[in-house]
This record gives C-alpha cells, structure tokens and sequence, in this order.
C-alpha cells in the first residue's frame, strides 16, 4: 500500500507541475505578443521622430537657399553687380 500511495502522490505532484508549466507557457506567450505590439509601436514613434528631425532641417536649409536665390537674382538682374 505505501508504494501505491507513493505513486500517487507522485502522479498528483507530476499533475501540479504540468499545470504550472501550462500557466507559464500562457504567460510567456502573451508576453511575447506584448513585446511584438511594443517593438511596432517603438519603430512608429522613432519614424515619427525622424520625420520630425528632417523637417526641422529642411525649412530652414530651404529657407536659406530661397533667399540667396533671391539675393543673386536681384545682384544679378536688377543692379548688373555679377556679370557673366
């Protein structure tokens, strides 16, 4: 009878772990859908940043070439300054 017994409490105890295993491999796997969704949203934040950085370049490289353009244009037309 004792090892009878044995064996079940074995058995119950093998049950248990399989369960805890189950409760893990669940928490593992909504942790891995979690640091998906955050991993996409990161790359869309750091894109959005990015275009951000561009456009606070681009006017004012834009701005500066326009009024040069300007400048020669005026030198160049208006008061003969640069001949060619």
């Amino acid at each position: 009878m004792e090892v009878k017994d044995q064996l079940l409490e074995n058995m119950n105890l093998l049950h248990d772990r399989d369960e805890l295993l189950e409760e893990g491999l669940v928490k593992a796997q909504g942790l891995e859908t979690k640091a998906k969704t955050y991993e996409k949203n990161a790359k869309k934040t750091e894109r959005s940043y990015a275009r951000r950085r561009c456009c606070c370049w681009f006017i004012p490289i834009t701005t500066v070439i326009v009024v040069l353009v300007g400048v020669f244009l005026i030198l160049w037309l208006w008061l003969g300054v640069i001949k060619f």
